[in-house]
């Protein structure tokens, strides 16, 4: 039998391509839709200076919007700015006819905000970290 070394390094884009491949083609035998390519995205609000006062990451695929981050600077915060870009989002994932939009958050970050804004709470993962839980969200469009 081959002997292997288990080594603690990330792949190269170049593997993660390679890999992403393998993934689509075992996907393919079970007539599930490639999830390539994927797509970032991104929203931006900036100042009158052009400084980046708000945001919003995410990826798009499989007919879905997944939110990777979504932030606010600490002084605009509470001004309706993250429900802007949000809605903005979700405005864009319509016009692609996507299903939804899924995300994670964290307890002590916005769950009431998602929550307010129509997305239902799917998953929690109590003591991610230590008295504290992850939780996920998504909205069906």
């Amino acid at each position: 039998m081959t002997k292997f070394e288990i080594i603690q390094q990330r792949p190269t884009p170049e593997e993660i391509a390679r890999v992403d491949k393998i993934f689509d083609l075992a996907a393919k035998e079970f007539v599930a839709p490639s999830q390539i390519p994927k797509e970032d995205f991104g929203l931006q609000i900036r100042s009158d200076e052009n400084t980046l006062i708000a945001g919003l990451t995410a990826k798009l695929f499989w007919n879905w919007m997944y939110i990777d981050m979504l932030w606010v600077e600490p002084e605009f915060q509470k001004s309706g700015i993250g429900t802007r870009l949000i809605y903005r989002a979700e405005e864009i994932a319509r016009e692609r006819k996507f299903t939804g939009i899924y995300l994670w958050t964290q307890s002590w970050q916005a769950p009431d905000f998602y929550r307010k804004l129509g997305y239902t709470e799917i998953m929690k993962v109590d003591d991610f970290p230590p008295g504290h839980a992850r939780l996920a969200f998504r909205k069906y469009l």
